[in-house]
């Protein structure tokens, strides 16, 4: 008969080096130890309670917060689901799924993630998908704290030209906190908003990942005179990777095309976690970051107009929202397609679109201007660029 059965240990948010962790495991280790020897019921309750008492109360004394939680887990079979879950109050406050596939597995979760509630004993669960049996070989499952030189060295970064920025407010576009300071005391920093003009130039767009007030934010950057230069901004309490991942699919752009600026190592830390291939520059560096190739992409025309056509994306896809079906959005659109041969005027343009997206070019393949030029006054091929009016 197969029976269910799961893995469980309560839990703290804190964090100590490995040299305390074992002389304090050493202690309840004695305690433990203790307790077994004891013949008598009440000297042996008296351990097992010192023994607990001193694990919680030690591990609700540091406010060191993890980074992360650190599972590792060795599979000499076939794959299998591991469901881990965080519970407090009799709530599950935090659930996911790890597949873990043959060989060794390991998975990093955010430890903001776990939703760890104060006041309240908080356990962690492992147990396994269905009812059959399943070995664990479980090699370590932690709460870590990674050095700056961690994730520089093994988080990985894309390569891909820059095609959004999103920015934090508070000490990142201006010095001073505004829900504290008040419009008339923050202050901007001017080589932040030349950047980000600088970038709307380009054609690479700005938006903004904040913990504010809403109102408040929008109202100082109309008074700034900076509204209009940001697409899409998430100005709320939500985890600013989870604002990153509504901004980039509202805009339907990859991950590995974002970069994201702050002035804090936490809220760095936090993107990189959970948006892997989201780069991510510390406010102090960004003027020299803004100077590598990732910015270094094509302009023309039409680029300089690209924050308008995304502000027009995320009002169509606002408005698509109030569609029950799709086909009466899209004739609700009135669009019109236009096929001709590209003028010498639309080679620049057609140009910055090989080299900015896979969607259009299955071949991946990334055409210079001269090449281009080559096939579309080549007699050998026959070359058309598509317009599609703007969405009304």
């Amino acid at each position: 008969m197969n029976e269910w059965a799961k893995l469980e240990t309560f839990f703290f948010p804190s964090s100590y080096s490995y040299q305390k962790v074992l002389r304090f495991n050493h202690i309840v280790n004695f305690l433990g130890t203790l307790a077994q020897v004891f013949q008598f019921g009440k000297a042996r309750r008296l351990c097992y309670y010192a023994k607990e008492f001193a694990t919680r109360n030690w591990g609700n004394s540091n406010k060191l917060i993890p980074d992360f939680l650190l599972f590792e887990i060795f599979n000499n079979e076939k794959a299998y689901r591991l469901n881990l879950e965080s519970r407090a109050n009799n709530q599950i406050w935090f659930r996911t799924v790890l597949k873990v596939n043959a060989g060794y597995n390991r998975f990093l979760i955010p430890s903001s993630e776990l939703k760890y509630q104060n006041g309240y004993t908080n356990y962690l669960s492992i147990y396994p998908e269905g009812n059959g049996a399943q070995v664990l070989n479980i090699i370590s499952l932690e709460l870590l704290s990674f050095k700056k030189e961690w994730f520089e060295k093994y988080l990985p970064s894309s390569d891909k030209k820059v095609k959004c920025v999103v920015w934090d407010l508070d000490g990142t576009l201006w010095n001073g906190i505004l829900a504290e300071d008040g419009i008339e005391g923050v202050q901007l920093k001017q080589s932040v908003v030349n950047i980000i003009k600088l970038l709307d130039a380009k054609g690479i767009i700005n938006s903004i990942s904040s913990k504010n007030y809403e109102d408040k934010a929008l109202e100082a950057l109309k008074r700034f005179g900076l509204d209009e230069y940001f697409v899409c901004p998430a100005i709320n309490w939500n985890a600013k990777s989870q604002n990153i991942k509504n901004i980039a699919r509202t805009l339907n752009i990859s991950l590995d095309t974002f970069v994201f600026v702050d002035d804090s190592f936490f809220e760095l830390n936090e993107v990189r976690t959970n948006c892997l291939y989201v780069r991510t520059c510390d406010v102090k560096n960004i003027e020299e970051f803004v100077n590598t190739e990732a910015f270094d992409v094509p302009v023309s025309e039409e680029s300089r107009m690209r924050r308008k056509s995304y502000q027009e994306i995320a009002l169509r896809n606002q408005t698509e929202s109030e569609f029950d079906d799709i086909t009466d959005f899209l004739k609700s659109c009135a669009m019109k397609a236009f096929v001709a041969h590209p003028s010498k005027d639309e080679l620049l343009r057609c140009y910055e679109l090989v080299q900015r997206t896979n969607q259009l070019n299955i071949s991946a393949e990334r055409l210079s201007f001269e090449q281009i030029e080559e096939f579309v006054s080549s007699p050998c091929y026959d070359c058309y660029r598509i317009k599609v009016s703007a969405f009304r």
